[in-house]
């Protein structure tokens, strides 16, 4: 499996699942099952999925080690 793939994988089922978990434990009044249907939580956890990809290109680009 391509290493791109398998970082958009891991990536993204950890933003689907640490956001809402990170909410249920600092501000558990907020959380709820409609948070999912929600368009700021889709724009915040693609922001974050954009940044965590533009990361991991530009590692992938450098050769540091």
């Amino acid at each position: 499996m391509d290493s791109y793939l398998k970082f958009i994988l891991v990536a993204l089922a950890s933003i689907l699942v640490g956001m809402p978990l990170w909410i249920a434990i600092i501000a558990p009044d907020e959380f709820s099952l409609t948070l999912f249907t929600e368009v700021g939580f889709w724009v915040v956890a693609a922001v974050g999925m954009a940044m965590l990809l533009f990361g991991f290109w530009l590692g992938e680009r450098t050769n540091l080690a």
